[in-house]
């Protein structure tokens, strides 16, 4: 079997990931598609022994969300207008399925599984951290009950830079860190459902969207097991790459 491996960054220019995906697959006959998705909603169970296992992290999930989707909106918000960014390459996988009326997976497993599959010493580092940030928060409501804010310009401009450092410290304490981690464990993941459902559906060709940062642990995993499949890959550039090639083709001119 032969999976090609398509690397993006998740959020990027719409126009121009899909250009670069049809150029990749032109000329090859795929089976099927398969992309760094949740293949099953956590539920209200797992969800809940996630939060108690490691609530900082639970935290940076939501924050996260609303914060890439705003950045989103304001990109496209400062851009021209046939410019449009997006975070979706699940959307654009989907149309892409469509057209070549092959079918679509997900294969990534969720933030709640994986919280679940590590141990104690996350959970201990996840509370030392949230409990922190609940006394910023306590002693933020304080000076709202006493009255220290005097305008709703103040109060807002409080709120942000709450937001914005609750953010921050979530980030760099647990967030990247335990992202970081995972990295390798959620490779392991996805390969495993590719290779199972390629395998029960006898595909020979498949194409693998992931980050760019999997690119390299998936072609890893793919020689340890080169009897059973074979791998090709594009990487799109990242932003200081594109930077760094432009700046050298115009100093050798």
């Amino acid at each position: 079997m032969k999976i090609n491996l398509f690397g993006v960054s998740h959020v990027a220019q719409k126009s121009e990931m899909q250009e670069q995906l049809e150029d990749y697959i032109e000329d090859k006959e795929l089976d099927a598609i398969f992309i760094e998705r949740l293949d099953e909603e956590p539920g209200i169970k797992e969800k809940l022994k996630a939060s108690l296992m490691n609530p900082s992290l639970m935290l940076f999930k939501y924050l996260y969300k609303h914060i890439g989707d705003l950045l989103v909106f304001l990109k496209n918000l400062t851009r021209r207008r046939e410019i449009n960014w997006t975070r979706d390459d699940g959307r654009i996988a989907k149309e892409l399925s469509n057209e070549l009326n092959i079918p679509l997976y997900n294969v990534d497993k969720s933030i709640e599984k994986s919280i679940l599959d590590e141990g104690w010493i996350w959970t201990a580092l996840s509370w030392t951290v949230f409990l922190a940030l609940s006394a910023q928060i306590f002693q933020f409501g304080y000076l709202i009950f006493v009255g220290e804010f005097y305008s709703i310009l103040g109060l807002g401009a409080e709120i942000f830079g709450l937001i914005a450092s609750l953010f921050f410290a979530v980030s760099i304490l647990i967030a990247f860190p335990f992202i970081i981690a995972e990295v390798d464990s959620r490779n392991i993941y996805m390969l495993n459902n590719l290779q199972e459902i390629s395998e029960e559906n006898d595909y020979e060709n498949v194409l693998m969207i992931t980050g760019r940062k999997h690119v390299e642990g998936f072609e890893t995993l793919i020689q340890m097991t080169p009897d059973s499949c074979s791998s090709e890959n594009y990487t799109r550039k990242s932003l200081r790459q594109r930077i760094q090639s432009r700046v050298g083709g115009i100093a050798s001119r």
